[in-house]
C-alpha cells in the first residue's frame, strides 16, 4: 500500500467511527422516541433532543405517548449529509496536514540544495591511509538528504493529488440537505 492508499484508508477509518458514533447517538435516542415501555418524560427529551439535531424532524408524542407526524426519511437524509459533512472534514484536515508536510518538506531541501549551489567546486577528497586510500566527500550528507526529500516530497505530492481528487469527488456528491451549502444541519 502506498502513501496516498495509506492516507485514504487512514481518513476513510477516522470519518467511519466519528459517523458510528454520531449516528449511534441518533439511533438510540430514535429507539427511546419508539419505545412504549419507556417513561413519557424521557421519549419526550429523546425526540426534543433529536429534534434539535435534525432539522425538518417533526414528529410528536400526543399525551397518550402514540408517536404522530414521524418523517423517518429526515433522519435518513441526515445521516447521509452528516457521512458526508464528516468524510468533508476528515479529508480537508488531512489534506491541509499534507500541504504542511509538502511545504516543510520544500523548506528543507531548498536548505540543503543551497549548501551544494553555493559550494559546486567542493569534491570528493582522497586520502592514503595505512588501511589504503580514503574518499571523503564533505557534502555528501547534503546529497544523500537531497536524494531522500526528493523521494519524501514525491511520495507527499502523490498523496496530495489522491487526497485533492477524492476531496473534489465527494464535493460534488449531492444529498438531500445539500441546499445547506452541503453542510448537516446541527
Amino acid at each position: 500500500v502506498d502513501a496516498a492508499q495509506a492516507a485514504l484508508n487512514r481518513i476513510n477509518k477516522k470519518a467511519s467511527e466519528e459517523y458510528d458514533d454520531q449516528s449511534a447517538r441518533i439511533k438510540a435516542l430514535n429507539d427511546i422516541v419508539h419505545n412504549n415501555k419507556v417513561g413519557i418524560d424521557e421519549r419526550r427529551k429523546a425526540l426534543d433532543e433529536l429534534k434539535s439535531i435534525i432539522p425538518g424532524y417533526n414528529a410528536m408524542l400526543t399525551k397518550e405517548g402514540e408517536l404522530i407526524e414521524e418523517n423517518t426519511s429526515a433522519i435518513d437524509n441526515y445521516l447521509v449529509a452528516l457521512d458526508k459533512e464528516i468524510r468533508l472534514k476528515k479529508f480537508k484536515e488531512e489534506r491541509e496536514a499534507a500541504i504542511l508536510r509538502k511545504d516543510a518538506l520544500e523548506k528543507q531541501l531548498k536548505s540543503h540544495q543551497q549548501v551544494l549551489d553555493n559550494n559546486p567546486l567542493v569534491t570528493t577528497q582522497t586520502f592514503n591511509t595505512s588501511f589504503g586510500a580514503m574518499n571523503f566527500d564533505p557534502l555528501s550528507r547534503h546529497r544523500e538528504k537531497v536524494q531522500s526529500l526528493n523521494a519524501e516530497l514525491t511520495k507527499t505530492n502523490a498523496e496530495l493529488d489522491a487526497l485533492t481528487k477524492e476531496y473534489e469527488a465527494l464535493s460534488q456528491v449531492k444529498t438531500v440537505d445539500d441546499d445547506n451549502d452541503g453542510k448537516c444541519p446541527k
